[in-house]
This record gives C-alpha cells, structure tokens and sequence, in this order.
C-alpha cells in the first residue's frame, strides 16, 4: 500500500479521546431538543434523489414466477 501511496483511515478508536468531545456534546444538546419536540411538529425531509423513474420494470416472486404490477412512470420532480 505504501508504494501505491494509499493510507490505512484512522478508526474512531484509534483517535485521541479529547477529539470527539465537542462533537458529542453538540450530539447530546441536538438530541435533547429533538426529544423535547413533540412529533407532530417534526417535518422529515426525504433528500435521497430517487424518483419513481428509477423502478425495476421487470420482477420475479419468491417461486420464480413474473410479477404483473404498475409503477406510475412520469416527469416528476425529485
């Protein structure tokens, strides 16, 4: 690996202690105020890109046979 010039990443575990402490506090504070707020004022926000173009067309079911379902295919936004 060291001809190639590639490095071994560090895990968590091998770095310092005091690196993630300000990382876990500001974990915990974002924690406690998500835990204070009640559900119905959460609003879930799906960044994942996927739309429905991205569909299997084909399928098969557990016993191998062809699955005869539609998928709505459009121009819809992500």
């Amino acid at each position: 690996m060291r001809r190639l010039g590639l490095r071994l990443k560090k895990s968590r575990s091998t770095l310092p202690s005091g690196t993630r402490k300000p990382i876990n506090g500001k974990r915990a504070e974002f924690l406690e105020k998500i835990r204070a707020t009640p559900p119905e004022r959460l609003i879930y926000l799906d960044e994942s890109g996927v739309t429905t173009q991205m569909t299997r067309l084909y399928a098969r079911c557990a016993g191998g046979a062809r699955v005869h379902d539609a998928v709505a295919q459009g121009n819809w936004k992500i």
